[in-house]
């Protein structure tokens, strides 16, 4: 998938979108790619599920306006 061009038609339809990318295995190139076709945050995800549930769940937070 091309993901930075995903996030820019996401982002073309709604510039709010806060966009979290979460993948299983990142690299600093794809990741840098994301963020600058504007998502917020890129996270990778365990094997763990509750692993995985938490570190969203402290993006998410992140991402948020306190």
């Amino acid at each position: 998938e091309d993901v930075p061009n995903m996030i820019r038609g996401i982002r073309k339809q709604d510039k709010r979108a806060r966009i979290l990318v979460v993948t299983g295995s990142p690299t600093w190139t794809r990741a840098r790619d994301a963020l600058i076709a504007g998502a917020v945050d890129y996270v990778k995800k365990s094997t763990d599920v509750a692993d995985t549930r938490t570190i969203v769940k402290q993006a998410l937070q992140k991402m948020l306006p306190p």
